[in-house]
């Protein structure tokens, strides 16, 4: 009669055991060693594990062996598994990924396969045959516990900016382009921008002007923009970034705005600012003599804007022998600010007995020619009753190239038309002639001056 064989195992602390009524067994154990080398991030981990003796039948191997980690205490995944090889005996392996002052549980572990003959058995031709079996268990030593060592305080340092450069420059604005490169240790900066200065070096104390960026928890680049700035005024400009332990400054850079805005193509310019009509580029062939019987009045009341505006009460006008116009073939603009118009009222006419750019407002529209019998063309079909004649100050630009006229209010395009005429030249000027209201920084362009332009012609309020 047959022995029936089975197995019992038997698993304490580490200790593995099996074994059976013949002479199949295996005895060993686990042993998780002490964590070494103990970083924030990274801890080296090992154990061994041990075959003491099998029996003489038994084929028994260890197929793999590592750690197992947890940050739970007696809460294992075994999906948390690091790997270590196969066979018996010591091992070690480096568990990196960790958390910076964060405790964790280790323990070795070891997968044993045990393939032993409990019994033989004959075929069906009365032959013996080997009946083989195989069984795999993994075993566990003791659990290790270490914590991660926490990343040393950083130093407070201030922070770091550049001041890089001074963008868009015009005679009234600027730009500045500024780079935080360290916020010093601190998980933010209170403060970061830009401070201005026309009298020397700025600082956040003595800054005539300071574009904040406000608080700012990560580096990278920033930009500053400064308005209502004065024409032809040389500025400095610094980087600066404020936190818990100061404020750093970057480098001084300097930049003057300049004298006026929109200066490409610009035939004539009449600012008033010295009481009279001269062009204020020194082109004396441009200068107005004062006609009629009144006497016109000078003052300064466009907000923002500085010197003096032209005022005209239908009794004076300014006449200009030599037209900006004269030479312009194709392409001009008009571009002027002006206040409190009637409904019906002329603001330039090129006295020539042709087809002649004129400024016209005729039943609160504006039209931009007219011809040899005083009748207006080049309309724009839209009522400037809400946009003109408010008594506020309003610019006014009006574009030409070729046929095609655009009217612009306060740096905003309003309406275009179309009208064909050829332009002559040495022609007079009329400044003025039928006006009542306020003019001020009336320019003749010989090229239709883009939106963008316009638009930036208000914003310095020139």
């Amino acid at each position: 009669m047959k022995k029936a064989a089975y197995i019992i195992m038997v698993i304490t602390a580490g200790i593995f055991t099996a074994c059976t009524l013949s002479e199949f067994y295996l005895e060993g154990y686990v042993v998780t060693n002490e964590v070494e080398d103990i970083t924030s991030t990274s801890a080296l981990c090992g154990g061994s594990a041990v075959i003491e003796k099998q029996g003489k039948d038994a084929n028994v191997t260890v197929v793999e062996r590592g750690i197992q980690y947890s940050e739970y205490k007696n809460l294992w995944d075994e999906r948390n598994c690091l790997a270590a090889g196969t066979g018996d005996g010591d091992f070690t392996c480096i568990l990196s990924g960790l958390q910076p002052g964060k405790t964790y549980y280790v323990r070795a572990y070891a997968t044993v396969s045990n393939t032993y003959l409990p019994s033989k058995k004959t075929d069906n031709d009365n032959n013996y045959v080997e009946n083989e079996v195989t069984n795999t268990q993994r075993y566990y030593g003791e659990e290790k516990t270490f914590t991660a060592e926490k990343l040393p305080p950083q130093e407070m340092t201030l922070p770091e900016v550049k001041t890089l450069r001074v963008e868009n420059l015009k005679s009234s604005s600027m730009e500045v382009v500024i780079e935080l490169s360290s916020l010093g240790g601190d998980a933010s900066v209170s403060d970061v921008g830009v401070v201005l200065s026309s009298s020397g070096v700025p600082t956040i104390d003595n800054a005539e002007r300071t574009a904040s960026g406000g608080e700012k928890s990560e580096t990278g680049s920033f930009k500053a923009t400064f308005n209502n700035l004065q024409k032809g005024v040389k500025y400095y400009v610094r980087a600066y970034a404020t936190n818990s332990k100061g404020t750093a400054y970057g480098v001084t850079s300097d930049a003057t705005t300049p004298f006026m805005a929109v200066a490409g193509g610009l035939v004539a310019y009449y600012t008033f600012d010295s009481g009279n009509c001269n062009e204020m580029q020194n082109k004396t062939e441009f200068n107005g003599l004062l006609q009629g019987t009144g006497t016109p009045t000078f003052a300064t009341d466009i907000p923002g804007s500085v010197g003096k505006s032209l005022q005209l009460n239908n009794d004076a006008y300014y006449y200009v022998a030599s037209s900006p116009f004269n030479g312009i073939t194709g392409e001009y603009t008009v571009c002027l600010w002006i206040k409190t118009m009637l409904a019906t009222t002329c603001i330039l006419d090129h006295q020539t007995t042709n087809d002649r750019p004129a400024i016209f407002v005729k039943d609160s529209k504006i039209y931009a020619a007219r011809d040899g019998s005083t009748a207006l063309y080049a309309g724009f079909n839209i009522s400037i009753t809400g946009l003109l004649l408010d008594g506020n100050w309003h610019l006014l630009a009006v574009t030409k190239t070729n046929k095609d006229y655009k009217l612009y209010i306060d740096g905003v395009y309003i309406a275009a038309c179309t009208y064909n005429y050829t332009l002559y030249g040495d022609s007079p000027l009329l400044l003025g002639s039928g006006f009542t209201g306020k003019i001020d920084n009336f320019r003749v362009y010989n090229r239709e001056i883009t939106s963008d332009e316009i638009a930036e012609i208000y914003s310095a309020k020139q």
